[in-house]
């Protein structure tokens, strides 16, 4: 079932962050009870399973089936740091870029993708990691596109796939 979901946030500096969970239930918000994720991470809509994945810091990967949060036992990338993810419906797999590294989960398993486009871009933060950046699926085009920001100004934006981070503009 389709809902809207509230997960989370921080309060104000300082403050530790909120993991609590929220579902839009008719016209009312209502707290999700149970085991819930012990950190913040970007979120992702798996279509395939219907949840909503996190990708935590640690590189625990938790879903929310709109009922429940569960730890998925899928073993942790070797690089992990809270870069933006995006769900891939093609081809079925949660695309996250881990600093210069693109990562692709698929059946519970973690592989590396492709390195090379992303080494020379830039964050929005000017950090090279992926904090800041923005990952979404392209429908139209069918791939995952990463956009950030070029050393020397500007904007790059690649689509990820298995061969190649491929420069489309």
């Amino acid at each position: 079932a389709r809902a809207a979901v509230l997960f989370g946030g921080i309060p104000d500096r300082g403050e530790a962050p909120i993991t609590d969970t929220f579902v839009l239930r008719g016209e009312r918000w209502a707290p999700v009870v149970g085991e819930v994720p012990p950190g913040l991470g970007p979120l992702a809509y798996d279509s395939s399973r219907e949840e909503l994945i996190t990708l935590l810091t640690t590189g625990d990967v938790w879903a929310f089936d709109g009922d429940a949060w569960v730890q998925r036992p899928v073993p942790r990338p070797t690089t992990t740091g809270g870069g933006p993810i995006a769900f891939d419906p093609l081809r079925e797999r949660l695309v996250a870029v881990q600093g210069s590294e693109t990562w692709f989960l698929q059946n519970d398993a973690w592989t590396r993708g492709p390195d090379a486009p992303l080494a020379g871009v830039r964050y929005f933060d000017g950090r090279n990691a992926g904090a800041g950046a923005v990952v979404a699926y392209d429908g139209v085009n069918h791939v995952v596109g990463l956009y950030g920001k070029e050393p020397g100004g500007g904007g790059a934006l690649y689509a990820l796939d298995d061969d190649s981070g491929a420069d489309v503009g």
